[in-house]
């Protein structure tokens, strides 16, 4: 019960961590970055990407870790 009580409290946490759509988009453009570079990182498709960057849809749990990864890096890159 406590395992499945972290790993919920840990997807919580990344969820509230991950940046708003909007913000999502500038980091990936302002690093020269397209969808489907930032989706073959994350193991998924340029659409979910798109998706994700447009506020449909959020990351389901197994991509949302890689991609916080992912937006941290954009975050810190210098611009493109």
């Amino acid at each position: 019960m406590m395992d499945s009580l972290q790993g919920a409290l840990d997807r919580e946490w990344r969820r509230k961590s991950l940046p708003g759509p909007i913000e999502r988009r500038l980091l990936r453009m302002q690093a020269g970055l397209t969808q489907s570079d930032v989706a073959s990182c994350l193991g998924t498709t340029a659409a979910a990407v798109s998706r994700y960057e447009s506020g449909a849809r959020e990351p389901r749990a197994a991509i949302l870790a890689k991609y916080l990864i992912v937006i941290k890096r954009l975050a810190n890159a210098k611009p493109a």
